[in-house]
């Protein structure tokens, strides 16, 4: 098959989801936001916040928030680094979401 052999897609526009739908789907994304807001942190529990540039997406930059370990030792010394993406689906969610975790696995682990 070639790219040529490929129909372009059809963009239709219509009257979308019928009213109980959408009332079913704007309600239930507002109980999950207050649900899981419910359960964020403030952001308090996070040692640093960064910005890291990232050219050519998006904006160009993405706050990072920055756990270090609780346990006296020396930062100098080499340490695993814990990468955690917070999702959310860009429906949900938001950067403190996991701060409670976040704070607990790198006191845990060391990194």
């Amino acid at each position: 098959m070639k790219q040529e052999d490929i129909e372009a897609p059809q963009v239709t526009s219509g009257s979308g989801y019928f009213l109980p739908r959408r009332i079913f789907l704007s309600t239930t994304t507002w109980l999950m936001r207050t649900l899981v807001h419910s359960m964020t942190g403030t952001g308090q529990s996070f040692d640093r916040q960064v910005v890291v540039d990232t050219p050519g997406i998006g904006g160009g930059k993405v706050s990072c928030s920055v756990c270090l370990p609780k346990d006296n030792m020396n930062l100098d010394d080499p340490r695993p680094l814990l990468l955690v993406a917070e999702g959310g689906g860009f429906v949900l969610g938001e950067p403190n979401d996991g701060e409670q975790n976040d704070r607990m696995l790198s006191d845990q682990v060391g990194s």
